[in-house]
């Protein structure tokens, strides 16, 4: 990676703006983009972390300067860089697209250091980093949207706004000359990106089928004179001089090694006006997409065959050392993998260089994400690149396959270049829990060593690599002591015949005993269930029941509040559980409608829901716990904010992040220790149904869901949970609060509420000077030693005593959790028809036992209903 990419923010003031300067850039690469700008992401953003004077932001007032004299220059130069003819015009190529930063997905938007107001510019089939530009620059490109000359675009823009026309080309010549330059602005006559003519043949080959389309290079399956296949590369004439010089590397290449690692050159055009070559074809997907097709990491039995194709993988760059080649790189679509076998094939030989040599001082490229300590630290100091070695490409290489095996990069991505670069210089790859995924320590281990800094801590060579990471696969799948997660065990065919019961139609007019809509106890629970029942399952038919059944909440709603949402007999009512509770009033209902909208793609439904979901938040009520108050509404806007991005809409994203920061600066308010109650509460509670772990777990979830750091108050709040903690050979236990010593095993006081949350700081990494792991663990270690002894339900029970278990799982992978799971399925159906077990009941009855069966099955995409995280996306990766 001889040279990086240019990437910047181009910025202009408006009369409502500060000013800035504009003026030079400097080249930066693009995490998770080629750092030679191609294959750009359309969700990656680039620009300069230390921009230079000319682009430094100024205090308003200070005015417009441009740096080296741009200012007289620009009235002698063309923004083409030569003659032009004024008249000339411009127009917006078709493939881009300008969004502004605040649509974009709030885990990406907290990634980015971008300002209120700015937009992404973005070109489809580009080489070329997506830039930020501020609002007056993108409404200055607006103007382009319809074919015009550059001053009638710049009159235009000025009558509008009330500018001086030469005022503004000052100020916008270099965001103009590079959108030009880059062919973000295209002659009219030109709109579309590609340059080149249509493919009738090439040397004799005849194309089939595109396979990538670029705005300088084409990739087409061809077939010969001879009958047989190939694929033909072919780079545009205006193509930047350094795409030319990757062709004509890749034949130097491709002729020299002859098949031995790579695929056989057919033949090569690279003098011929419109430079081509043909390469053997190989079968196969690209490896990400080959990969996503097998991983399902909560399913043991797929680890076989995805190791099958990292081993192949390895084979593959291993067998092209031997050969005395480097690929120069390494990215997912560069590697081909064939889904019946899981032979992988190496493509794309444009970087490939001799071991030893550098390669050719015009060449760039390869993708930021799979750059090596020694690049990055290259470019923190401003030194030329080094040279690249076998144990630089292996650490790349050790890069993909984590990334094949985890679905997630070794790193949490940077979109600062400098950040990146130095995340990569010094912060270890992520444990696979961390992305919600089982472990698998031994492939970890040998990742970790191929992962090191030190490239003399690496392995010897990929071979080697290799031969470790298929021996540990080996050991882990098949060796002695391996936890199982299939031990023989009937299930107890509860959640059938539940779900035989709810989905008729007539059950959903029988009438329902007090409250019959809320989440906790009526129809909106038994909405919930029937959804999670039908992703669980992939029937269509259950999430039409459960339309059907929270409709009938809604109704129940709005004929009778008191019936819908109270029983005095249960001591429910407004003094006991407020209005505004998510188990216990319309704020649950209008957060289930929502979902089922979201699933059904019924967005406007959606978008109506979460406006009552809203309205409902809003009232006043002094309560903070997670069952009755705000830390339960806080779960709520977290679990929306996840079912919208897993199902791809952002709509309403702005609505719930305003209110859900505001219930969150109102719950960080108090934080002061554990001493006190929570409001509303009356008495200091620790667990999670009226206590401080509730609200702990809460801010958890939507600190997440947001993309929001977590805050120190938060961190605080954590460590006195911690230190009320007390432990007794190998277990941990919190008593019931400082006026209660009492102890628990169940979700609402006890320590299964604990274990979910010591789980989740684990997983977010919230509390680095804390063992949150083995807070966990020791919490389970008291559930499992204190089964519940005489209720089966998920609040106070042994089915809620499962999904402690099944969380303890996904961090683990270890089987036994797993089993303990089961005995508390196995005990809580034995309450099933007592007394204490509500027929119909999500979290009081059958319901909540019923979906615990069900969620068995899949441990790692199980979810305590209505409160956990629901995972929806997982199944997508």
């Amino acid at each position: 990676m001889a040279s990086r990419p240019t990437a910047y923010r181009s910025r202009f003031p408006s009369t409502q703006q500060a000013s800035c300067r504009a003026g030079s850039t400097r080249r930066t690469t693009r995490t998770g983009s080629r750092a030679g700008g191609c294959g750009c992401a359309r969700s990656s953003l680039a620009r300069s972390s230390r921009p230079t004077a000319a682009m430094r932001s100024l205090p308003p007032g200070r005015g417009w300067s441009h740096s080296g004299s741009t200012r007289t220059r620009g009235r002698h130069r063309s923004i083409r860089g030569g003659r032009m003819d004024p008249d000339e015009a411009f127009v917006l190529a078709s493939e881009v697209t300008v969004v502004a930063v605040g649509d974009l997905d709030p885990v990406l938007q907290a990634q980015i250091d971008a300002e209120d107001g700015d937009f992404a510019i973005t070109k489809e089939h580009s080489r070329r980093t997506t830039r930020l530009i501020d609002r007056a620059g993108a409404e200055l490109l607006e103007e382009f949207r319809a074919a015009s000359s550059i001053p009638d675009a710049l009159q235009r823009y000025s009558a509008r706004t009330g500018r001086v026309p030469m005022d503004v080309l000052n100020q916008s010549f270099d965001l103009l000359a590079r959108m030009v330059k880059d062919e973000f602005l295209m002659p009219a006559a030109a709109r579309s990106v590609s340059a080149m003519g249509a493919v009738e043949s090439a040397g004799g080959w005849q194309p089939l089928e595109p396979l990538r389309q670029l705005d300088d290079t084409e990739v087409f399956l061809v077939r010969g004179p001879d009958g047989g296949r190939g694929v033909l590369k072919r780079v545009s004439p205006r193509a930047e001089a350094w795409v030319h010089v990757a062709l004509r590397n890749e034949a130097i290449a491709l002729h020299q090694l002859a098949g031995n690692g790579a695929p056989e050159l057919l033949e090569e055009g690279v003098d011929a006006e419109t430079p081509y070559l043909v390469v053997a074809w190989r079968p196969g997907l690209t490896s990400e997409l080959a990969a996503a097709h097998v991983r399902r990491p909560w399913l043991s039995e797929t680890r076989a065959p995805l190791a099958v194709m990292c081993t192949s993988v390895l084979t593959r760059y291993a067998e092209l050392h031997e050969h005395g080649f480097l690929h120069g790189d390494v990215q997912p679509t560069n590697v081909l993998l064939d889904p019946g076998t899981g032979d992988a094939s190496l493509v794309d030989f444009g970087l490939a260089v001799r071991v030893g040599e550098q390669q050719p001082s015009r060449l760039r490229g390869g993708v930021a994400t799979f750059i090596t300590p020694e690049w990055a630290g290259s470019a923190l100091r401003g030194e030329h690149p080094p040279t690249p070695t076998p144990a630089s490409e292996q650490y790349a290489v050790a890069a993909l396959v984590y990334r094949l095996l985890a679905g997630h990069d070794y790193l949490e991505r940077r979109l600062d270049p400098d950040a990146w670069h130095r995340a990569v210089c010094t912060e270890p790859p992520r444990a696979f829990v961390r992305h919600g995924i089982p472990p698998w320590p031994e492939i970890e281990a040998v990742l970790h060593r191929a992962l090191s800094k030190d490239p003399a801590a690496r392995y010897a060579s990929v071979a080697e690599l290799r031969d470790a990471f298929a021996d540990a696969a080996q050991r882990s799948l098949v060796g002695p002591g391996r936890p199982s997660t299939a031990q023989p065990w009937t299930p107890p065919g509860l959640v059938d015949a539940a779900i035989g019961r709810l989905a008729e139609d007539a059950e959903v007019r029988r009438p329902l005993p007090r409250p019959t809509a809320s989440v906790n106890l009526g129809a909106a629970g038994i909405a919930s269930f029937l959804l999670r029942a039908s992703g669980l399952t992939e029937r269509g038919d259950l999430l039409a029941a459960a339309d059907l059944w929270i409709e009938r909440a809604k109704r129940d709603a709005v004929t009778s509040y008191d019936d819908a949402f109270a029983d005095p007999s249960r001591g429910l009512d407004e003094d006991t559980v407020g209005r505004a509770s998510l188990y216990h009033s319309p704020v649950g209902v209008h957060l289930v409608d929502a979902q089922i909208a979201l699933a059904l793609d019924q967005r406007s439904r959606a978008s109506e829901a979460i406006g009552r979901l809203v309205t409902a938040s809003e009232r006043s009520d002094p309560r903070a716990d997670v069952v009755t108050g705000a830390a339960g509404r806080l779960i709520a806007f977290a679990t929306l904010l996840e079912t919208a991005a897993a199902v791809g809409v952002d709509d309403e994203r702005d609505r719930l992040r305003a209110l859900g920061d505001k219930t969150t600066g109102a719950l960080l308010d108090p934080l002061d220790g554990v001493e006190e109650a929570v409001p509303g509460t009356g008495e200091p509670f620790l667990g999670v149904a009226h206590g401080w772990a509730g609200v702990a777990y809460a801010l958890l979830r939507y600190l997440r869901a947001a993309g929001e750091p977590v805050p120190e108050s938060v961190r605080g709040l954590l460590r006195a949970l911690a230190g009320e903690a007390q432990r007794d050979a190998g277990a941990v236990s919190w008593s019931i609060g400082s006026m209660n010593e009492g102890l628990e095993a169940g979700w609402c006081h006890g320590t299964t509420g604990h274990t979910l949350l010591w789980s989740e700081v684990h997983s977010t990494e919230a509390l680095p000077d804390v063992d949150a792991l083995e807070l966990a663990l020791a919490a389970g270690e008291h559930v499992w030693r204190h089964p519940s002894p005489g209720a089966g339900q998920l609040c106070c029970g042994a089915a809620g005593q499962g999904y402690a278990f099944l969380a303890l799982s996904r961090l683990t992978g270890d089987g036994v959790h797993v089993g303990r799971a089961r005995d508390r399925l196995d005990h809580a159906v034995g309450f099933v028809g007592t007394r204490g077990m509500l027929p119909n009941s999500l979290y009081k009855g059958d319901l909540g036992v019923a979906l615990l069966e069900l969620e068995i099955a899949e441990p790692y995409l199980a979810a305590m209903p209505m409160f956990e995280p629901e995972r929806w996306g997982a199944v997508a990766r």
